[in-house]
């Protein structure tokens, strides 16, 4: 941006601004134009604006036929075009710098302007003459408005932020005050050279990306890229794809969650023939569908530096895991690859297992959530019977019935490389939990082992804490279950009865031992003595219910009457 100290006015009315002055040179205009209102504008691709000559002459007010031609480039933030002259039929700009600062202009002795429109000038002045008033501002504003039609006009006078000098060293080429506190760009600014750019839920869209790529394209520092959430769609995903092909320093990309769809897709999979220096790809959650598989299966096959993709949370079915898996079968850098939260079924689970037989540097995949079911559980087994690469395997929430827990239970326990393996969410059954325990007691690779979400019985709930007790293993599962019926509380009334019972006595018997004074009742504090000098185990709170149940009428007494009718009440015999 230009510093300096003379004046400037601008004219806001337009997507663009544009402002005017006074040439040097007597009766000349010049034209600047530029568009501050898109941040990215500066280093985006080479725009020309063509301005007709009525356009212009109804702005100045005059009438002549003088052509003007406005070029926008991405490498300075103003240009200056004066009126051209016809030369041999053909028209011929003339692109200067703008004029020295802080010359007085002597105005011209005829001015083109009516008197109406002199106020006008006001407007596109240098801004050294503060002598207009307020009135003249107003008329220069009515003025645009009439010949603009509804835009709104306003005039504002920037003061001495800018400089028409052309002394060069004034000139700030590192575009810092360009994108001062504009957002996402006040960020990137701050982080252009740090090693990470990190622009999570930037809001960025297509129109932020595709000025992004073209920052990063000679850019040596950055070497994570993560732009997750920005909804930057097919043109900014293809704009970040043709940076990697030229960028050669950058070695991680996240570009989850930008909805890029099949031709973003399409584009970052070519990105992969060529590109040598990417090592990890996160591009999750972008609706990529079969029609993708085959591109990146070609850019698996070919690429030779990737080491960790992740295409979870997309929309492979099994024809897309079809063609992925023949990319994974020739790959031989590849070590981590997510595909979960896809649908690649069945016949997918079994294209991929026949897929790692062949691949030997494979050692993590993640199918969770792809309903391969047990047709692809039995074919993971077989290829867990042989495996001597693959370290980490999770197959969660895949409709996995107890037949093929079965087997890859045993399997698992002739592995020889698993340490981590995961079946949660699936209907296993106890059979299954049971089978696959087995294989990891004959596992001493294992530490790992996923049972989350599935319910264990209580021996083997038991059996998995003593495993973990004797190995150096974690296993996590879902509560226990195997239903037990609840042990039937006994209440006072048959504590008593049960007691009267074991020594052989009567009703009648107790109440009259308990009848001392042979008033035909007892109160409530010698029932409960002569309850506990009996032997009768029933806690303090037993026998309070007891008495408070026998003592139907509330009066603290209780007689023989009311303890027959509540001993018959629960069908006892007195």
């Amino acid at each position: 941006m230009k510093k300096g100290n003379s004046n400037r006015s601008y004219i806001y009315g337009f997507d663009k601004v544009v402002k005017t002055k006074n040439d040097v040179q007597k009766k000349n205009t010049e034209l600047i134009g530029y568009q501050p209102t898109k941040p990215f504008s500066r280093i985006a691709p080479k725009t020309e604006i063509l301005i007709d000559s009525k356009t212009l002459n109804d702005i100045h007010g005059r009438n002549d036929e003088t052509t003007y031609d406005t070029k926008i480039r991405n490498n300075i933030n103003s240009i200056l075009v004066k009126p051209v002259e016809k030369i041999n039929g053909n028209h011929q700009d003339e692109i200067t710098p703008q004029s020295p600062k802080n010359e007085s202009v002597e105005e011209p002795e005829s001015n083109p302007l009516n008197e109406s429109q002199k106020s006008v000038k006001w407007a596109w002045s240098s801004g050294n003459d503060k002598k207009e008033n307020d009135n003249q501002e107003s008329s220069a504003t009515d003025h645009l408005t009439s010949v603009l039609g509804n835009m709104k006009v306003e005039i504002e006078d920037v003061g001495d932020k800018y400089d028409d000098s052309d002394d060069s060293d004034d000139w700030d080429t590192d575009l810092e005050e360009d994108f001062k506190r504009v957002i996402p760009v006040s960020y990137l600014l701050r982080h252009f050279h740090e090693s990470a750019i990190i622009m999570k839920h930037h809001g960025l869209g297509p129109k932020g990306a595709i000025p992004l790529a073209y920052a990063l394209l000679n850019n040596t520092k950055v070497e994570r890229l993560i732009v997750a959430d920005n909804y930057i769609k097919e043109d900014g995903a293809q704009a970040i794809a043709e940076m990697l092909q030229e960028n050669m320093y950058i070695r991680e990309l996240n570009i989850s969650d930008n909805f890029i769809g099949s031709e973003g897709a399409n584009a970052f999979a070519k990105m992969l023939f060529s590109n040598t220096t990417l090592r990890t790809l996160i591009i999750k959650g972008n609706h990529i569908t079969d029609q993708n598989a085959a591109t990146f299966a070609g850019a698996l096959k070919a690429n030779t530096t990737l080491s960790y993709l992740d295409l979870s949370h997309n929309e492979f079915g099994e024809l897309g895991a079809i063609s992925l898996a023949n990319g994974i079968a020739e790959n031989g850098n590849l070590d981590v690859m997510d595909l979960s939260w896809n649908s690649i079924r069945g016949r997918g689970g079994v294209a991929l297992a026949k897929s790692l037989r062949l691949n030997t540097t494979l050692v993590s995949l993640n199918l969770a959530w792809n309903g391969i079911s047990d047709v692809g559980a039995f074919a993971l087994a077989k290829f867990l019977r042989k495996n001597t690469t693959l370290q980490r395997l999770d197959i969660s929430n895949n409709r996995i019935g107890e037949i093929g827990a079965i087997k890859l239970g045993k399997c698992l326990g002739v592995n020889n490389a698993l340490t981590h393996f995961k079946i949660s969410t699936n209907p296993v059954g106890n059979k299954g939990v049971e089978a696959i325990l087995n294989g990891a007691k004959n596992n001493d690779l294992l530490k790992v082992l996923g049972l989350e979400e599935i319910t264990v019985s209580r021996k083997m709930h038991d059996e998995i804490e003593e495993l973990m007790e004797v190995r150096n293993i974690k296993i996590f599962h879902g509560g226990k279950g195997g239903y037990q019926k609840p042990i039937k509380s006994i209440t006072p009334m048959e504590l008593l009865d049960d007691f009267i019972k074991l020594n052989r006595w009567r009703l009648i018997d107790i109440f009259i031992r308990f009848d001392k004074d042979k008033s035909g009742d007892i109160s409530k504090d010698e029932l409960k003595c002569g309850l506990k000098e009996t032997g009768l185990e029933m806690s303090s709170k037993q026998l309070d219910l007891l008495i408070d149940y026998l003592d139907t009428n509330k009066d603290n007494k209780i007689q023989y009457r009311q303890v027959e009718d509540q001993y018959l009440n629960f069908g006892f015999c007195c």
